[in-house]
């Protein structure tokens, strides 16, 4: 019937009588729908793209079912190769959702306890730490460990060198802890890139080896593994920066082999769909293992929490995990009740407040939730500006229309903040600067001014 009835039009011309008809009709109608909901999620994303916003691929699925699954922009600007739905992109911190599940995997064989302290898989590591942080503690982030940014010499290159397992994990046992094991919770990737090394204590084999056998093969994810720079992947994104006076360029070089268990892995929307389905019922992780992975106190690796579609009346609930490195970011939320799921991967890089936005955007569309703004978000301006090297230019077009335009601080400080982790402190500097202009109380954006003026002074 599929391959006779391919549109409206043709849907109008059907005859018949009696029951036949009943089915034709209806199923014409089940099609309108889900060509004008594809429709609807294209026009969402559209705005984006052309703002210079969003490159890289987008599915989402209601009840379960795929109804969109698209790429946008270029995954390789060099050769001009589009994005598209089987583009491998690295996904960051998404990894550590897949290391959790592997961790519980492994608690369900035997092979590890929740309890286990870090000393007791690896008796060389720092002793006063490691015998009192363990597997559960580090996978909800409340081991202590600060974040890897803190370790003198991360910024400077000195861990873009080749580097044991064993040499990186002396450098996080040497890291003072912010507060004591459990009290607290903080996050970081030390601990699981920690998780790595022990899930290789525990199996006799490499954490890429496991990762496979245990979770990737079973669950048909072909297209998911462990990023190299050495290999030859097929199909694979090119992360991309903003330059400084405007384009695009290669973010430098990056050593994968420090983020390990935490975010070292790459995948495909289409892929990440598979795991998101694979994540309901109890066939790959038992109910006792699910309770841990989305409990609502410690986030192994998923976020548990209510979204806010409209305040107040719907917000369902959703799990979320998301990561980013210099030039790709990633986000996978999950609407459990409803088994509605939206994956979006970038390789431009899209900051953390606006792949959120366009999750929400999206799911307005899936809820049939009215989207009323009718103002461009004023990062979309200047994110446009940062492309075309005329950043200037877009704040004075902002000031002579300034009713076109809606101006949020968490927007202006996430896209400063892109500018500062690309060490183009000119940028940050003048957005930091607009930022308190508009939000003169705001300390996040003072704090950034301070640290963009001092990394340009260096």
């Amino acid at each position: 019937m599929k391959s006779l009835i391919t549109n409206k039009s043709q849907c109008s011309l059907i005859a018949g009588s009696g029951s036949i008809l009943v089915i034709l009709v209806l199923f014409c109608s089940i099609q309108a729908h889900a060509n004008s909901l594809t429709n609807k999620i294209d026009s969402v994303i559209k705005p984006y793209v052309s703002h210079d916003v969003f490159s890289g691929a987008v599915l989402v699925a209601k009840n379960g079912k795929v109804v969109y699954q698209q790429g946008h922009g270029l995954a390789n600007r060099e050769w001009e190769t589009p994005n598209t739905p089987q583009v491998k992109f690295q996904i960051a911190s998404m990894t550590k959702s897949f290391t959790a599940a592997l961790v519980l995997k492994l608690v369900e064989q035997g092979k590890l306890s929740l309890d286990d302290t870090i000393s007791q898989h690896l008796p060389k590591f720092d002793k006063d730490k490691g015998n009192k942080i363990t597997i559960a503690h580090i996978l909800g982030h409340r081991s202590g460990f600060p974040r890897a940014f803190v370790i003198p010499g991360w910024f400077t290159g000195k861990f873009r060198a080749q580097l044991s397992n064993k040499e990186f994990a002396d450098v996080i046992g040497k890291q003072d802890l912010l507060f004591e094991p459990g009290s607290a919770e903080r996050y970081t990737n030390l601990g699981y890139f920690l998780l790595g090394l022990i899930i290789e204590s525990a199996t006799g084999q490499t954490y890429e080896q496991v990762l496979q056998q245990q979770l990737l093969t079973p669950l048909d994810l072909m297209d998911t593994g462990i990023a190299h720079h050495s290999n030859v992947l097929s199909l694979r994104a090119s992360g991309y920066r903003v330059a400084k006076n405007g384009g695009y360029k290669n973010p430098s070089y990056l050593n994968l082999k420090v983020f390990g268990a935490g975010a070292a892995m790459y995948s495909t929307v289409q892929d990440l769909f598979k795991w998101d389905q694979a994540l309901y019922g109890t066939s790959f992780l038992n109910a006792e293992s699910k309770k841990f992975l989305f409990g609502p106190i410690d986030n192994f690796g998923f976020h548990v929490q209510n979204f806010p579609l409209t305040e107040g009346t719907i917000e369902p609930k959703s799990t979320i995990t998301n990561g980013e490195l210099p030039g790709f970011s990633s986000v996978m939320t999950r609407f459990i009740d409803q088994k509605h799921t939206i994956i979006i991967l970038s390789n431009n890089a899209t900051n953390s407040t606006e792949k959120f936005r366009l999750t929400l955007d999206i799911a307005k569309v899936l809820y049939n939730v009215k989207n009323d703004k009718t103002q461009l978000p004023i990062s979309f301006l200047f994110t446009k500006g940062l492309v075309n090297g005329d950043l200037s230019e877009s704040i004075n077009t902002y000031r002579q229309n300034k009713s076109l335009y809606a101006v949020e601080e968490n927007a202006l400080i996430s896209l400063g903040q892109q500018q500062l982790w690309g060490r183009q402190s000119d940028n940050a500097i003048e957005l930091f600067n607009f930022t308190l202009e508009q939000f003169p109380n705001s300390d996040q954006a003072k704090r950034l001014l301070n640290e963009a003026k001092e990394q340009k002074k260096n």
